[in-house]
């Protein structure tokens, strides 16, 4: 639950007063014990006041003005690299590692070709294992970058950049949770 000392522990015991204690324990770790401190202050202040909805509207502007990750999906295909000469390569491959050294890249991986992919499911309990990609598919996950970016214009200004998004293939950009840790 992450309670880990005893003013953390009056405050959950504070929360749970006022919205329950099921709601109260399932929601902690997403909201800082001082978020819970102002809501519950303002909470006593203003009675009638919903600490729930004092919570959420500080979790959302605390968040404004801050940055986002997202992971950006790339997607290519075969026919693009296997016509490409050394030196064509090497061109795109500096692009990429352009976008790699970017402040806003956190990280980021290229994968291996598809056929060395190993998918696995579990069927009635037991594993079943496949070599090769989850799906046939003309376009194959080629890699990723996680960026941290102030909004998803941001997101799609690197994603311009990856030359997958021009040479046939596709960046999908995608929303990292975070969860409070």
């Amino acid at each position: 639950m992450g309670v880990t000392t005893n003013g953390e522990r009056e405050i959950l015991c504070c929360l749970a007063a006022s919205v329950g204690i099921q709601w109260a324990t399932a929601w902690w770790p997403y909201f800082s014990a001082r978020r819970t401190v102002v809501a519950l202050s303002l909470a006593s202040l203003c009675p009638g006041l919903d600490v729930l909805a004092v919570l959420i509207v500080l979790a959302i502007t605390e968040r404004k003005g801050s940055n986002m990750k997202y992971a950006l999906l790339i997607y290519d295909t075969q026919e693009v690299w296997s016509d490409r000469t050394e030196a064509e390569v090497a061109e795109v491959m500096s692009r990429y590692a352009a976008v790699g050294a970017d402040s806003a890249t956190v990280g980021g991986e290229q994968l291996q070709q598809p056929q060395s992919a190993t998918t696995l499911r579990i069927v009635d309990g037991r594993d079943l294992v496949t070599d090769g990609p989850f799906v046939e598919s003309k376009e194959y996950l080629g890699g990723f970058y996680l960026i941290d970016v102030p909004d998803l214009d941001a997101a799609m200004a690197v994603a311009r950049r990856i030359p997958a998004a021009a040479e046939g293939g596709a960046i999908e950009i995608r929303p990292v949770v975070e969860r409070v840790r």
